[in-house]
């Protein structure tokens, strides 16, 4: 297995992983020796002889639990100043060793989302190489090959997400997974593709339309907090607000014919969990915004 480079490929605003076999880690940096990226920060692959991805080796992001109330919220979003645990995996019925690569990338800029912690052995935060000053990209890594019998890497890291209040956007979780065999060279390693979650922010209000301005909070509701929603400057036109819960179960549906709508609704019976509310109009715009109780 060949003691080389882990890829970064950032395209079309998106940040993706392409890795080489490295026992210690490809960002390992005591001393700094890996770690490059390549794509739209026009950096080049240090290594000579990239790997290319193998569909044998397949790699996702299976679970996202927040450890506040240990809830999966792999297809819902994050609560600013939660931490959650986010459990990669990957597969290769051929090889008995694994090395991964993630990493947490705002949508908007590209940049470092939250905070990567390592809580699993053989696991480590670092820092990649610059490839334009001060591009400071941060992954959570191997830092030796992972021993798995069964051909399954099972593997957990803990993600801090932005304080409370910072108004972050969408955040795309990025991973990569190599299968590789106990030799020193790169022959017979098998990387994946890379693979990717999206997870979005819950918390602030996010206009998914320039126009209409739309308001919903609380979000996160507690308790009998009462679900407000402000609807302004929106095309006059008939709007449509429904709520429903995970399951796809219809908890409210008002309608208006106004291009202003001040709206509440008493939540005190809706059990703790996930939700989702609906503004609608006659013309086909649809606003979707997911909410929490607790």
């Amino acid at each position: 297995m060949k003691k080389k480079i882990l890829l970064f490929s950032v395209t079309a605003g998106m940040l993706s992983l392409a890795l080489l076999s490295n026992n210690a880690g490809p960002a390992a940096s005591n001393p700094p020796s890996d770690g490059n990226r390549t794509g739209a920060f026009t950096a080049t692959c240090a290594a000579p002889g990239c790997h290319t991805s193998n569909t044998s080796t397949v790699g996702s992001f299976k679970k996202i639990v927040d450890k506040t109330n240990g809830w999966d919220v792999t297809g819902f979003g994050y609560v600013e100043g939660h931490t959650y645990t986010v459990t990669l995996e990957g597969t290769n019925t051929a090889m008995d060793y694994f090395g991964f690569q993630a990493c947490a990338i705002y949508e908007a800029n590209q940049g470092n989302a939250g905070t990567l912690i390592a809580t699993a052995a053989q696991t480590a935060v670092r820092s990649t190489k610059p490839t334009i000053a001060p591009d400071t990209i941060k992954v959570v890594e191997h830092t030796g090959k992972i021993l798995s019998s069964t051909g399954l890497l099972n593997v957990n890291f803990d993600w801090a997400a932005p304080p409370l209040g910072s108004n972050k956007g969408a955040v795309r979780f990025w991973g990569i997974v190599n299968a590789v065999d106990n030799n020193t060279m790169q022959t017979g390693d098998q990387v994946s593709a890379p693979f990717q979650k999206q997870f979005t922010n819950v918390t602030s209000v996010e206009d998914l339309q320039t126009t209409p301005n739309v308001k919903i909070w609380p979000n996160p509701l507690v308790g009998g907090d009462r679900l407000k929603i402000e609807l302004k400057n929106a095309p006059t036109s008939q709007y449509t607000i429904t709520a429903f819960d995970m399951s796809g179960r219809k908890l409210f549906t008002e309608v208006y014919s106004s291009n202003t709508i001040p709206f509440e609704y008493n939540t005190s019976d809706w059990a703790p969990g996930f939700y989702h509310i609906q503004i609608r109009n006659n013309e086909g715009m649809t606003h979707t915004t997911p909410l929490i109780k607790y």
